[in-house]
């Protein structure tokens, strides 16, 4: 048996040292991506931009959050926004592939043409899925923005939504695009695409196969059968209770009238209801954990801002994009917690795991909300929110202002833990 037999067992990278190694590939692409994006070619015109923003733009892309202080669009020539996708593009390819690879059965990884194999099939997935929504995308950006402008944006928002990046070309997100249905269409799809994660892809393609070739193993697995329904009844959820928050106003005008710190509302249409509920929807969508948004963030209630802020702590799934704890981990809880009231017996190990990482979210956001209270004047509620909004790397924001350097520092170290650990704690589960 020779080295490049490609049957041979991969011995020489266990679970551990493909954990550093994502590691390092995340910390590294910060590093390059902040001295790439300090270059002049990188900057528009005139334009100048310090180390620490340098750095928290790139630390931003390579954890997928999405979070900015400089507006991309306008600080960065076209080269800059290259680097900036190529770095999420780079992280989304490294953080599918090792976590496929650890959910990938371990008679399955053992040998090296089968480890090849798996790579090859992330990144054909990946890519085609990201070309498919530009294409699809190509028409959105309206009338006056040239062939290869179009191009241009349609490939780097593919990017940043199946990648759950949230960065954006746009100053507003895509407010401007509200009333756009490729908005919904496209964009939406592409987030929960990213989300789910690869193995989901990949069990749903087996599942179809067998079920058009009329074989017996055409049932899906668990694992997709579970996140498949948690995502469902998130993003049903999420609706239901987005939409009731943002019609809040006119259920409390209804009942008390207008008072002095409420003015009087227009009256309710049906189109109100209908942008209303398309709001919602794309906001449950996005706040796990893509953070784009069509709706202006100083409009979203406090009721709604609550919301997303408990849908952006479960985030997407294992094996996808998505920052957050995962929808299996909340999935896993709530059946143990049902399980015990019934008296019945649980996966003790799994159980574990998933107290561990909700845990250790808990505590990243509670630590970084504490540091921000402690430097920012602002309200307790935006600053959780932002707190949320980095260790979960959704990227929504609901700041007033900007960032003091202190801030940005707890900040960046929040988005690079929400990243990395819960690879490590995966591989400390599988290990």
């Amino acid at each position: 048996m020779t080295l490049l037999d490609p049957e041979q067992p991969a011995r020489s990278t266990p679970l551990r040292v493909r954990a550093v190694t994502v590691v390092m590939l995340i910390a590294g692409l910060i590093a390059a991506g902040t001295l790439l994006l300090k270059l002049p070619f990188a900057l528009a015109p005139g334009m100048t931009l310090t180390w620490l923003d340098a750095l928290f733009t790139a630390a931003s892309a390579a954890t997928l959050t999405g979070l900015t202080v400089v507006e991309t669009a306008s600080r960065f020539s076209a080269i800059g926004q290259t680097i900036i996708a190529f770095i999420m593009q780079a992280s989304g390819l490294g953080v599918m592939i090792f976590a496929a690879f650890l959910m990938t059965p371990r008679e399955e990884s053992e040998t090296r043409g089968r480890v090849a194999r798996l790579v090859r099939a992330v990144v054909a997935s990946m890519l085609l899925i990201e070309l498919a929504g530009a294409v699809l995308m190509y028409p959105l950006w309206g009338d006056g923005v040239t062939a290869a402008d179009r191009i241009g944006l349609s490939l780097f928002h593919s990017v940043s939504a199946f990648c759950n990046a949230g960065f954006t070309l746009r100053g507003d997100s895509l407010v401007s695009y509200r009333y756009a249905p490729l908005a919904h269409l496209v964009v939406a799809p592409l987030i929960v695409l990213g989300g789910l994660g690869f193995p989901v892809h990949a069990d749903l393609r087996r599942a179809a196969a067998a079920k058009l070739q009329k074989r017996t193993d055409a049932s899906l697995s668990r694992h997709t059968r579970l996140v498949l329904c948690t995502t469902a009844g998130l993003y049903l959820c999420g609706v239901a209770a987005l939409a009731a928050a943002q019609l809040q106003p006119y259920l409390y005008e209804r009942l008390y009238g207008a008072t002095e710190n409420r003015r009087e509302l227009p009256p309710l249409t049906l189109r109100d209801l209908g942008t209303t509920a398309a709001d919602a929807s794309f906001m449950s969508i996005t706040s796990r954990t893509a953070g784009f948004n069509t709706l202006p963030m100083d409009q979203i209630e406090p009721a709604a801002r609550f919301t997303l802020m408990q849908l952006m702590f479960v985030g997407g799934s294992p094996g996808g994009t998505a920052g957050g704890v995962k929808t299996t981990t909340v999935a896993i809880l709530f059946l143990a917690v049902v399980a015990v009231l019934r008296g019945r017996k649980t996966d003790d190990a799994v159980v574990r795991a998933a107290a561990v990482m909700f845990v250790g979210f808990t505590a990243l956001i509670g630590v970084t909300t504490f540091l921000l209270c402690l430097i920012e004047p602002y309200p307790f509620l935006n600053l959780a929110f932002e707190a949320v909004s980095a260790a979960t790397n959704t990227g929504l924001s609901l700041r007033e202002g900007g960032y003091t350097a202190m801030s940005r520092c707890v900040l960046i170290a929040a988005m690079f833990l929400g990243r990395v650990g819960p690879l490590v704690l995966l591989t400390v589960a599988r290990a």
